[in-house]
């Protein structure tokens, strides 16, 4: 079983490696195998199976296994291009799966010896697709970008795929978390609310047995707005000088009449709550954490009013007026040693 992992820009070359073949997965008379959340992108082979290879090596010694939940992307080079290359005496079964810009985004080069069989995968941007099985989405997931593969509010991968067994994604975020399971190896772990200006309303949302609510007043907006809160794994971009990451990221969207609105600001400020646990402050002087968002070139301090700390009770408070992303950062520890000097009387 390959479970939660990135494979990312290797090569398969004779001159390299013992095959020419599978470029970032070569599995020969392999079974029964389970590949679950993995990311393979950027991968390159000579011969076949840029991304994935797999191929039996007789009737009685023949591949078989499941790809479930991978994402798929960019693996280039050699005969073909493939994200996923299935060769002679093997039994393969594809389901909840991302491919994105292959040349090729799965072939079963041996049909007579061969079964794929794919479902509720996701092709896009893909030369050709000679197998696409049933209920495939042929749309755009919509990465963050920057080789982040993490799928964003608009992906075509949402709640888009079928209960396969696998009960959490890449980052170990439960699956599914809306109502249905999301295709490729991240699941959206997304909440939300309508807030009205008459009315007070909250988003709670809980990872890992950690929770954080967002408090948003009456008066907050002016007019009907739906707020999504969106969990990040990581934040993308570079810690700020002097602070490391704390373990917990999100998105804060506004939408208006169904459309997203840039910079969005709120009227009054609304409050964020967000407990964490030992080991994300590991390292770390707690009574430094801040909450701070990215202005798009830089991370800055968030909070339009003074925080709220619970160092003991491992949470904190800090009222905010715009949205954005979002990550809780913490200045490290630095130990003084002081010199032991020894006289002789």
């Amino acid at each position: 079983m390959l479970d939660s992992n990135q494979v990312l820009n290797n090569i398969a070359n004779p001159s390299v490696t013992w095959h020419d073949a599978g470029g970032g997965l070569h599995l020969w008379a392999s079974g029964p195998f389970i590949l679950t959340n993995n990311i393979f992108a950027g991968n390159a082979a000579s011969h076949y199976g840029s991304g994935i290879w797999i191929q039996g090596y007789s009737v009685t010694n023949g591949s078989l296994g499941s790809l479930v939940n991978n994402t798929i992307v960019q693996n280039g080079g050699g005969t073909g291009g493939e994200g996923i290359w299935v060769g002679e005496y093997s039994v393969v079964t594809v389901t909840n799966n991302i491919i994105v810009s292959q040349t090729i985004g799965i072939t079963n080069s041996c049909p007579v010896s061969s079964v794929v069989t794919a479902r509720y995968n996701l092709f896009w941007a893909n030369n050709s697709d000679p197998v696409t099985g049933s209920d495939a989405v042929l749309n755009d997931p919509v990465f963050v970008g920057g080789g982040d593969y993490h799928i964003t509010s608009g992906s075509a991968a949402l709640n888009a795929g079928v209960d396969a067994g696998v009960t959490t994604d890449i980052d170990g975020e439960a699956r599914p978390f809306g109502i249905a399971t999301d295709i490729g190896a991240d699941e959206r772990a997304t909440v939300g609310t309508t807030a009205e200006p008459a009315t007070a309303s909250a988003i709670t949302s809980t990872v890992g047995g950690l929770t954080t609510t967002v408090q948003i007043p009456t008066g907050a907006v002016t007019e009907s707005t739906a707020l999504t809160y969106t969990a990040l794994a990581i934040t993308g971009q570079s810690d700020p000088t002097g602070f490391s990451f704390a373990g917990h990221a999100f998105d804060l969207d506004a939408y208006q009449s169904g459309v997203i609105v840039s910079g969005f600001t709120f009227s009054v400020p609304v409050t964020v709550t967000l407990h964490y646990a030992d080991a994300d402050i590991a390292g770390l002087d707690e009574d430094s954490l801040v909450l701070e968002y990215w202005n798009g070139s830089a991370w800055v301090d968030a909070a339009c009013g003074d925080y709220d700390r619970h160092p003991t009770e491992n949470w904190l408070s800090v009222p905010i007026c715009h949205l954005s992303q979002f990550a809780l950062f913490g200045e490290r520890e630095y130990l003084i040693y002081l010199p032991l000097v020894l006289r002789n009387s």
